[in-house]
């Protein structure tokens, strides 16, 4: 059981991201905040969407919760620091403008 808990870390985390990245883009959709920039909603959404993923990674890992948080923080970093850099070079990789 202890394996199968590991094995299901990385993609718990991922799905969890996905998860909270979207209903924070759709809050922000549905309320339309207008002072915060596109960048802006696109940075909370990665910071709360990093922070649910990693406690998912505390909360399934059977041990070594230490570890886990640091697994799901790397695993995290990179499709973050990969939108961020697209966001900044103008490139909307999203197929479209539903932020």
């Amino acid at each position: 059981m202890k394996v199968l808990r590991w094995i299901l870390v990385i993609p718990a985390v991922l799905l969890v991201y996905w998860l909270a990245y979207a209903l924070c883009s759709l809050f922000s959709m549905l309320f339309n905040y207008g002072m915060l920039s596109r960048l802006g909603i696109k940075v909370f959404a990665s910071v709360i969407a990093g922070v649910a993923g990693v406690s998912a990674a505390i909360e399934i890992a059977p041990n070594y919760k230490k570890a886990a948080a640091i697994i799901g923080a790397v695993v995290l970093f990179i499709p973050t620091l990969l939108s961020l850099w697209l966001i900044l070079n103008g490139q909307d990789y999203s197929g479209g403008n539903w932020v």
